[in-house]
């Protein structure tokens, strides 16, 4: 087996050197990425703690009576929240989570949002009316 000259030797420790710079390199992004990871998780797991609370006070069951308003509101009142269908007869106390009521506010403050949006669009139709005749 030949010798290997100094020229080759030093091209190989050259090529070692790089190659555990590479790798040191590479070992401390996966530290890196390893550390970003952990406190991913920690925040999940804290979050979820937080979660269960709030999920805790949402499935709470509270008192609710839909409004009967004769003429106009006289059948049920159903509610879908997440795929999960609620029928509340008008005029009659029922125990409901704290979500679905939680829905019907938010359902009752868009329905008031776009009467009050039509009423302002219907003055305004019949004041140029009004301007035009």
């Amino acid at each position: 087996m030949a010798e290997k000259t100094i020229e080759q030797l030093t091209k190989e420790l050259e090529k070692a050197k790089a190659e555990a710079k590479a790798a040191n390199a590479e070992a401390d992004e996966a530290k890196a990425q390893a550390a970003e990871l952990e406190k991913i998780l920690s925040e999940k797991e804290s979050q979820q703690g937080e979660s269960a609370a709030s999920s805790d006070y949402f499935n709470e069951k509270v008192k609710y009576t839909p409004p009967i308003v004769p003429g106009v509101l006289e059948n049920d009142l159903i509610v879908i929240h997440k795929g999960v269908p609620y029928q509340l007869p008008r005029g009659k106390e029922a125990e409901i989570p704290r979500k679905v009521l939680n829905t019907i506010r938010r359902s009752d403050n868009q329905k008031l949002k776009a009467v009050k949006y039509a009423r302002e669009q219907k003055e305004i139709y019949l004041k140029a009316e009004k301007a035009l005749s």
